[in-house]
């Protein structure tokens, strides 16, 4: 989030072009939460990737490792899209000020 909202200054420029190429505030913004989504989408697939793999290393501790792991990538799918959401309307509010 913090990386991402660091470049948002000097992405101003680039927004106000396109502004000026006669794109609407709603391409905009969509085009602002599709970036900022292909930022977030991979890291989460390899996070929920890694821990699904690693849990085969506990299948000799544990009798059933995956049992109940809904609940975690629930939590973890609501907080990261809360997370996605704040960073989505933060750096929509640094490039798109009014015109």
């Amino acid at each position: 989030m913090f990386k991402v909202l660091s470049g948002a200054n000097g992405d101003k420029p680039r927004y106000r072009m396109l502004w000026k190429m006669g794109a609407g505030q709603g391409m905009l913004k969509a085009s602002i939460a599709k970036e900022i989504a292909a930022l977030f989408v991979l890291p989460a697939i390899l996070g929920v990737s890694d821990v699904l793999f690693g849990l085969q290393f506990f299948k000799k501790l544990l009798p059933n490792p995956y049992q109940g792991i809904w609940m975690p990538f629930t939590i973890f799918g609501v907080l990261y899209l809360g997370y996605y959401l704040l960073t989505v309307v933060l750096y929509q509010r640094i490039v798109l000020k009014k015109r």
